[in-house]
């Protein structure tokens, strides 16, 4: 049972760094394509203000289908995090970690 702890903290671990990497290029594209909302969004906590962005799927009303596909790739990964961080928990506190 430990292992599968540990392959679910291993799958949140990598959701998380991945994460990182999604985000600068989400901000990246908006930066270049929509420096408006870019504005709005960038400050102190953008990371999380971009965690809204694509949760509320803001980006529709822009009509850029690259940066939806992206923002929906940060919503999966997001939910995929939540999932592995929940089966963790799980695991390991069936096996008494």
């Amino acid at each position: 049972m430990t292992w599968l702890a540990f392959a679910a903290f291993s799958a949140f671990a990598i959701c998380c760094v991945a994460q990182f990497w999604l985000v600068e290029r989400v901000a990246s594209m908006l930066k270049a394509r929509h420096p408006a909302i870019h504005r709005r969004v960038y400050g102190w906590r953008m990371g999380q203000r971009l965690y809204w962005f694509a949760l509320f799927r803001r980006d529709r009303s822009l009509g850029d289908p690259e940066l939806s596909c992206r923002t929906k790739d940060l919503q999966r990964l997001a939910l995929l995090a939540l999932g592995a961080l929940a089966a963790f928990v799980v695991f390991a506190s069936r096996a008494g970690l």
